[in-house]
């Protein structure tokens, strides 16, 4: 049984990128966290098949390490549609207490056709805590459509990335993420919009 779960979600200027910030505390019976972490194929959220998504490309990417995981995806090639060349992103950054994490390769339990990469994740063993940092963003510069699937590297994860790593450094005491210190200066800006 796990407590102690909480999120914060953080929204920053021009209003298009959208943050959460999310907390696994330690069980109450003292049981270390063991888990793999991994995105959802498109194809199992509710009317998928139904739309425009059928004609779009994604991947779901892991860093080496375990440090990140996130999904990429391509919208459509519709002649003279404004956002052929763009796409989005969700990248998570992975902050274990303790433990170990690791990049793993799963099993491919689809066979849909915009699925164009490994089934990767992480698997985070006999950590007392954990912290995901997670934000998505959208570009209008991705290429083609026709270059998504063989394609490695992509700005937008880059730029992602980045923006993940200046938030954990600007919380982090002692080499450890602080979330009552992001939960604080969250509420600080926000709270005041809430309670009016």
């Amino acid at each position: 049984r796990r407590t102690g779960t909480s999120t914060a979600p953080f929204q920053s200027p021009p209003w298009r990128t959208a943050w959460l910030i999310t907390r696994l505390d330690p069980s109450t019976a003292g049981t270390a966290l063991d888990l793999t972490l991994s995105y959802d194929d498109l194809s199992t959220l509710a009317n998928f098949g139904k739309s425009e998504e059928v004609d779009l490309q994604y991947k779901k990417v892991t860093a080496e390490d375990g440090s990140a995981l996130g999904m990429i995806a391509h919208y459509p090639d519709y002649e003279n549609g404004e956002r052929k060349d763009g796409g989005y992103a969700t990248l998570t950054y992975v902050l274990p207490v303790g433990g170990t994490r690791e990049r793993v390769t799963l099993d491919k339990q689809t066979k849909e056709s915009q699925f164009v990469g490994d089934n990767t994740g992480v698997r985070i063993t006999g950590a007392s805590g954990l912290v995901l940092l997670t934000v998505s963003d959208y570009t209008l510069e991705m290429g083609k459509l026709s270059d998504f699937a063989g394609q490695t590297e992509y700005p937008l994860l880059a730029d992602l990335r980045a923006q993940l790593e200046k938030v954990a450094a600007r919380y982090s005491t002692d080499g450890a993420f602080d979330y009552d210190a992001a939960l604080a200066a969250h509420l600080k800006v926000y709270q005041p919009n809430l309670t009016r």
